[in-house]
């Protein structure tokens, strides 16, 4: 009768099962500063995906994520909402002696912005919403470097770039609107 692995050695070298090997993690935070400006910030995420290995040498996954975030500003003074969506594509392709990994993670995002303000003496809100998206892929590549002792080295570069874009918006509710970009 076949015996489950007790210890972390041998977990270290149980085969993973075949199919579908699917992932989540959360993740939030904050922070907080005082001066010049008290700003505050916290956010929170979860991101779930899978991948499988196509062939013995290529692996290739899906991620997608949503995520909310908010920005205070001055104790409830101005305050921004965010809300994100992301998703991706990853893998790995091993050449032989060179190993290729990629990945492109895209995503969008919808922002409420509420600020006050005080015109002619009295306190008003402006009201703002707005949308951003980003797109960042990169490749990377992996080679074994000769060693003397037991064990393995990757010499690793990568190549990475990050684009987005934030729209413009128009306040509304008070006598003393911005317009932003358009």
């Amino acid at each position: 009768m076949p015996v489950a692995p007790q210890t972390s050695a041998e977990l270290a070298i149980v085969e993973p099962p075949p199919g579908p090997q699917v992932w989540a993690t959360a993740v939030g935070g904050g922070s907080r500063e005082t001066s010049p400006v008290d700003i505050s910030g916290l956010y929170g995420a979860l991101v779930t995906g899978s991948h499988v290995q196509l062939a013995p040498d290529t692996t290739l996954g899906l991620l997608a994520g949503l995520g909310r975030g908010r920005v205070d500003i001055n104790a409830g003074n101005h305050t921004v909402d965010s809300t994100s969506g992301i998703a991706g594509l990853y893998g790995r392709h091993d050449a032989g002696i060179v190993k290729f990994d990629f990945f492109v993670l895209a995503g969008v995002s919808s922002h409420q912005s509420a600020r006050q303000l005080v015109a002619l003496g009295a306190l008003e809100t402006a009201h703002a919403d707005y949308a951003s998206w980003f797109v960042a892929p990169a490749i990377g590549v992996a080679v074994p470097i000769p060693q003397l002792d037991a064990g393995n080295v990757d010499l690793k570069g990568q190549i990475s770039y990050v684009g987005g874009h934030v729209s413009g918006y128009s306040e509304t509710g008070s006598s003393l609107n911005l317009t932003v970009g358009t």
